[in-house]
């Protein structure tokens, strides 16, 4: 839709993002959101509705189509606490993990 004029109305128009610039970030490779605001400026208003499809959790927990045709919002947050819970679990496990490892090296070391 453009306007008399050729102008193009303020809702098609997208900020534009960039990459990010040699920051890898001290929360381990996590990305804070004044980077992801950064990278993806327009993603900020659709982000909590696009978390729980693929492309943004491994595995997906819905499609995008699903999520807006089948699902509640009561759905939506309830897919977030899943999200979270596989996120503290894959935490855990990698603390777990890494402990051993360092348990197993100074054991090596004696």
């Amino acid at each position: 839709m453009v306007r008399h004029g050729g102008a193009v109305p303020g809702f098609f128009v997208r900020k534009p993002g960039g990459p990010l610039g040699g920051s890898s970030g001290a929360g381990g490779g996590y990305l804070s959101q004044r980077e992801i605001d950064f990278i993806a400026p327009n993603l900020r208003d659709d982000a909590y509705l696009l978390r729980p499809t693929p492309g943004f959790s491994h595995p997906a927990i819905c499609s995008l189509h699903d999520l807006r045709t089948v699902y509640t919002l009561d759905d939506l947050a309830t897919f977030h606490e899943i999200l979270d819970l596989r996120e503290a679990a894959g935490e855990r496990t990698k603390l777990h993990a890494e402990r051993e490892a360092a348990q197993h090296m100074k054991g090596r070391r004696r």
